[in-house]
């Protein structure tokens, strides 16, 4: 009886669970953002994506303002990342606390992550259990690099003085400056960040543009709030 068995055994395949990870388990793309069956998965399945573009930001959580100057005081680093499943993109922000290695343009299958939002369109939000795994890589067209380029480093929108009171995007302005204020503070939420006042003129048009140090540091170059106070004619 028992080597009928083992020449049974030899005659009919024995399949192991050998299967590589992006096999073993159904990926998804990005349309389970915009599903209303995404939210109460209890786990949600892998994404196939790949990372288009990164850069760190450093946030600051409180300053030090004296009449000697200005000073950061607590710091926090974050990574921002665009990332794409080879049809949309998505830009996803890594805490501190999440570990994670990845090299950019490369394939990964995503696994860990949570959604944000309570109603779709929702957003990817990486936690601690969240994962990257190698994977075969994803179809990266120059237009999708040129959408995460601009995720990451919105473009600002060049107007007059007099435009930008009504703007409430980016926008950059062009003018003389006729008049710099001492540092000053105010408060933004529960904390005061440093502001300064600029008096730009622009032929006709003289206007006051309060500078309020943005809570992120970027490796752009130094970001502002502008917010216009008063124009007019010179």
């Amino acid at each position: 009886m028992f080597k009928l068995m083992k020449e049974i055994c030899e005659l009919i395949p024995i399949f192991l669970f050998t299967e590589t990870y992006p096999k073993s388990r159904m990926s998804m793309d990005f349309r389970i953002l915009k599903s209303k069956t995404g939210k109460p998965y209890s786990k949600l399945p892998p994404l196939h994506v790949a990372i288009l573009c990164s850069k760190e930001e450093e946030k600051t959580l409180s300053w030090s303002i004296s009449g000697e100057g200005v000073s950061k005081g607590m710091t926090k680093k974050k990574r921002v990342m665009a990332i794409t499943d080879g049809k949309e993109v998505e830009r996803v922000v890594v805490f501190e606390s999440v570990s994670l290695q990845f090299v950019d343009k490369k394939g990964y299958m995503l696994t860990g992550y949570a959604l944000r939002g309570e109603n779709p369109p929702f957003s990817i939000n990486f936690t601690r259990e969240t994962k990257l795994f190698s994977s075969v890589g994803v179809p990266i067209t120059p237009d999708l690099e040129e959408r995460g380029r601009q995720l990451l480093y919105p473009p600002s929108l060049k107007c007059s003085l007099r435009a930008a009171r009504e703007e409430t995007a980016m926008v950059s302005v062009q003018g003389k400056v006729k008049e710099v204020s001492s540092v000053g503070k105010v408060q933004v939420g529960r904390d005061f960040v440093p502001r300064k006042t600029l008096t730009l003129e622009q032929v006709s048009s003289l206007s006051s543009l309060s500078i309020v140090l943005c809570h992120s540091k970027s490796s752009s170059p130094r970001n502002y709030f502008l917010a216009p106070t008063r124009s007019g004619p010179t």
